[in-house]
């Protein structure tokens, strides 16, 4: 009874320790809007059916697994193509659709943009995680991967995507603090986007 009654009193610090950081009670707020979305719920469906395609080629053909690196090159293009296009609409076009509970709190505009730029990053990194990790397990059970595998390298190529998802969330967030409407930061973030990806990729 004694150790129920000390979860149940740290849960409730907990809570109000959240309660009272601005910042991390926006980011939280932003997390489950974002899992909310129809088009986040889209995307981790169109992603995993891409996955399905990739898995199905590589158990049904003879050679080694390659589904691992078509994964990381669908992030590399689509995964910022989505990141540039949230984030550009993550600031402007949600200006006047903050919830009252947040309005009134003394939020200072660094934290509200901070928090928007964490939580888009948060979504699209645990999307990401999720179907590498996805991949490599199923290749891994079939047998799929290679014995020589350098799965040193194979950790820096992981981690330089997630840096680059990382670059363009920060491109769709900054365009939609400087923009006064979302299609301008839009079609700024698509701009640097096609700049980025097809002329230096």
């Amino acid at each position: 009874m004694a150790s129920s009654g000390l979860s149940v009193g740290t849960l409730e610090d907990l809570r109000d320790t959240l309660e009272q950081n601005v910042l991390l009670t926006l980011f939280w707020h932003e997390v489950k809007q974002g899992f909310r979305s129809w088009l986040y719920r889209g995307w981790i469906g169109f992603t995993f059916f891409i996955l399905f395609l990739f898995v199905l080629i590589d158990l049904t053909g003879p050679g080694e697994a390659t589904s691992i690196f078509l994964i990381l090159a669908y992030f590399v293009f689509l995964g910022t193509l989505y990141s540039v296009v949230i984030g550009s609409s993550s600031v402007t076009g949600e200006v006047q659709g903050i919830s009252d509970s947040l309005l009134s709190k003394a939020v200072k505009r660094w934290e509200y943009i901070l928090s928007k730029y964490l939580s888009q990053y948060f979504l699209t990194l645990f999307v990401y995680l999720l179907m590498v990790g996805l991949t490599t397990g199923i290749m891994y059970s079939f047998d799929k991967i290679p014995d020589d595998m350098d799965w040193f390298n194979a950790g820096v190529l992981f981690t330089m995507v997630a840096l680059v998802l990382a670059l363009f969330t920060s491109v769709g967030v900054v365009f939609s603090t400087l923009a006064s409407r979302t299609v301008f930061a839009f079609l700024m973030g698509i701009g640097v986007w096609f700049v980025l990806i097809f002329m230096f990729m």
